[in-house]
């Protein structure tokens, strides 16, 4: 058996994330660059109508859409197949099948790193060992972190870095 190979995004399909206006038209939005569920949400304000129903059942139940066919996505979101095809490639996808295929290995990593942390099944009690206890805490750390980056506002960020570099008087709102 041979091993799946990773499906590119069709580069001619034009991607909605490229509207979204807080991130900076230089910024990677391939479908690896973020975790797929989090550019979902960022570009939710972007779609029309019919997308925002399919982004809307993705987002209430990521793993049903792993194994979902085009059809049954379709009827669930209440759209037409065409529609959960249109919003596959707006993301920059070929089609369902690639996002499926995302989107399955995203929610398998997440499933592995709260396995390996422990703290999927536990919070921290006076019983952890002291490592136990230090991976426990490192791994909410790390999760505070991604989830910090993931909602900064780069085009904001850039302004303002740009804005102390030149010595100018910086207003943070």
């Amino acid at each position: 058996m041979t091993a799946p190979r990773e499906v590119a995004p069709d580069s001619t399909v034009p991607s909605r994330l490229d509207d979204v206006s807080s991130q900076p038209a230089d910024r990677d939005t391939s479908p690896n660059s973020t975790l797929l569920v989090e550019r979902i949400r960022r570009a939710r304000p972007s779609f029309s109508a019919m997308e925002t129903a399919v982004a809307d059942h993705l987002l209430s139940d990521p793993s049903a859409v792993v194994s979902a066919t085009t059809a049954e996505l379709a009827k669930a979101a209440g759209v037409s197949q065409a529609s959960v095809v249109r919003f596959a490639r707006s993301l920059g996808y070929e089609g369902l099948p690639a996002l499926r295929l995302s989107l399955a290995r995203e929610l398998t990593r997440l499933d592995v790193e709260h396995e390996l942390s422990g703290v999927a099944r536990g919070r921290i009690d006076a019983s952890d060992s002291l490592h136990d206890l230090a991976h426990k805490i490192g791994f909410h750390e790390a999760r505070s972190i991604e989830d910090t980056v993931s909602g900064l506002d780069l085009t904001c960020l850039d302004e303002v870095a740009h804005a102390i570099a030149a010595r100018r008087p910086v207003t943070v709102c």
